[in-house]
């Protein structure tokens, strides 16, 4: 993907930091709290657990095999702020299948660690919530998918009562 001018992550939120840091602007980022009882048998328990990660392997390589001229055309709609042709060209969610192998892996079901993405979801309404309370306007930072999917972090604000303008 870096080869055909691709980053995975990390593009808007250095730039969105760097500037907020300038404009002396509070950052705020949701906080998941995770007591790991004994950490280093943690540690050495996913080490030595094997993960089930074909599934997430085969999706990574079948996207790059299939979807690189579909990243190109979604790159340049969010470039361009073209929503609509974002909705039409919705990203593939291969990033699930490799959270799933990660949090369905014993160690992990065992330690009662398999809600994290229920938690990030709800550290991050929760946060959202407490900031437009206390603040006068207020910026979030989210991936496109978040934004744009139905059941995304912006569709959960809807879906408890919010009125969200859509970009």
């Amino acid at each position: 993907m870096h080869a055909h001018g691709f980053e995975s992550f990390g593009v808007v939120w250095p730039t969105v930091k760097k500037l907020a840091r300038k404009a002396r602007v509070n950052i705020t980022e949701p906080e998941i709290t995770v007591k790991v009882e004994e950490p280093r048998a943690a540690i050495q328990g996913f080490k030595q657990a094997p993960l089930d990660d074909i599934a997430c392997l085969a999706t990574t390589i079948a996207r790059l095999e299939s979807d690189l001229e579909l990243m190109k055309v979604r790159a340049n709609a969010w470039a361009t702020g073209d929503v609509g042709r974002l909705r039409a060209v919705a990203p593939v969610d291969n990033a699930s299948v490799c959270i799933a192998a990660v949090l369905n892996a014993q160690m992990m079901r065992d330690r009662g660690y398999t809600d994290w993405s229920e938690r990030r979801r709800a550290a991050w309404l929760s946060e959202v919530e407490q900031a437009l309370v206390r603040n006068a306007s207020t910026v979030a930072v989210l991936s496109i998918d978040q934004i744009l999917k139905p059941d995304g972090y912006v569709g959960q604000l809807r879906a408890k009562g919010y009125v969200v303008e859509d970009p």
